[in-house]
């Protein structure tokens, strides 16, 4: 379901496609990066990372510097598009948002980022992915890739919640207007953060994040502030 130039239709009528991988999707293996790529850049940020990814998944408080922060959402980015490249159907990063990866070595454009503790089972190991086709209607062709996604990965007591489009004109749901959530922005602007002091997520939690792309640009109002209740807000 989506919002399609301010008029609502259902999965029926726009491509919404989704992509899950469960147990473990840290196995799946991309032929389409060249070697020069994976033992190049693609292994240094794994390195770069190392240490505060495997604190955030342990859980431990620590505090992120912004070269961490940084190094982390590029982290977060590049493992988001690589899981686009397994189920192309679902896939809304376009060519030359891979080629800006490679030469800047940081988030495309339109590519936003948020952090969150969570002690979530479900999530241990888990990628759900979601690509939308938005756009006017009379304009749009549904042979078109999508241009809109929403991904959330889950590792240990970390979760990542990432929401890109490539569509200028079109606004965003933002975790930063969410206080219930505690998540912590590392992309766009990025800044240093203390993790492991706030409260953890649960399961329901960390699902109802990974579904409010679809919610909020969904034609069923009620489902969207229902779940944003779940989560701690309440009508005013």
């Amino acid at each position: 379901m989506a919002v399609v130039d301010g008029d609502s239709v259902s999965a029926d009528d726009l491509p919404v496609t989704n992509r899950e991988m469960g147990e473990r999707f840290t196995d799946s293996t991309v032929v389409r990066v060249c070697a020069a790529c994976n033992n190049g850049w693609m292994s240094d940020l794994e390195e770069a990372t190392r240490l505060v990814l495997s604190a955030l998944i342990a859980g431990e408080s620590i505090s992120v510097s912004l070269l961490q922060a940084e190094s982390l959402a590029f982290w977060v980015a590049k493992t988001c598009v690589m899981a686009e490249l397994t189920h192309p159907e679902s896939a809304a990063t376009p060519p030359h948002h891979f080629r800006y990866m490679h030469e800047d070595r940081m988030p495309p454009p339109g590519m936003h980022i948020w952090a969150l503790n969570t002690d979530a089972d479900d999530w241990g190991v888990r990628l759900q992915h979601f690509g939308i086709l938005y756009g006017d209607p009379s304009e749009l062709s549904y042979s078109e890739p999508c241009n809109t996604q929403s991904t959330t990965i889950g590792l240990g007591r970390a979760a990542f919640c990432v929401i890109a489009t490539t569509q200028e004109v079109m606004p965003l749901p933002s975790l930063d207007d969410m206080p219930p959530l505690n998540a912590v922005r590392i992309w766009p602007n990025p800044v240093g953060f203390t993790w492991g002091q706030t409260r953890p997520l649960g399961n329901e939690d960390v699902w109802v994040v990974s579904d409010l792309l679809r919610l909020w640009l969904g034609d069923d109002d009620d489902a969207f502030l229902n779940a944003l209740m779940g989560l701690g807000f309440r009508n005013t």
